[in-house]
């Protein structure tokens, strides 16, 4: 496993010679929290935050373009677990522009954008969604190590991933031998 330094994920894309693109993985994971994204909150602005979802998806097909220039690994993408806080309750989801309503829109695009380009989509909003938002976000980890989840979940999460190898015709099963020299960018 090559695990890139914290911030890094665009140099690692775009270098030829970065530690990922250097490696010869049959995938790349890009094991983004939400936080790295380039999110702007726009409230109640629909015009807005179609602007801000497009460039996020933008930001994530460059990431894509990258790899695929520099090593031809299969993409993973995940999709992004929304912050447990809220600004509106309720009203956050369906309100243009708050943060719930921006990663409900970016993960739909970044599904759609998936299912087009053959890659992988890790679905971690369901999963963190399925386990609580509470208990998926750790507080105190993330402001330790910017860890964008509980460690207690690596086992849950590693059980429910699957992904393809470059060399496999196969669709993917599961998460297994096949990723030994997958690349996780964090």
């Amino acid at each position: 496993m090559i695990q890139p330094s914290y911030d890094q994920v665009a140099q690692e894309a775009f270098t030829p010679d970065s530690k990922v693109n250097t490696s010869n993985p049959d995938a790349v994971l890009f094991a983004i929290d939400y936080r790295a994204l380039p999110l702007k909150l726009s409230l109640g602005d629909p015009e807005a935050s179609l602007a801000t979802v497009q460039g996020v998806l933008g930001y994530l097909q460059a990431l894509r373009t990258g790899i695929k220039a520099n090593s031809n690994a299969v993409c993973i993408f995940q999709s992004f677990a929304p912050p447990v806080e809220q600004l509106f309750g309720s009203l956050d989801r369906a309100l243009p522009g708050t943060m719930r309503n921006l990663i409900d829109a970016v993960n739909r695009e970044l599904s759609a954008f998936v299912i087009s380009s053959g890659d992988v989509l890790l679905d971690v909003a369901t999963l963190a969604e399925s386990v609580g938002l509470a208990e998926w976000h750790n507080t105190p980890l993330w402001n330790l190590g910017k860890f964008a989840f509980s460690d207690e979940l690596i086992p849950l999460m590693a059980s429910t991933s699957r992904a393809p190898s470059r060399h496999s015709r196969q669709k993917p099963q599961g998460l297994d031998s096949r990723l030994d020299n997958t690349v996780w960018v964090a």
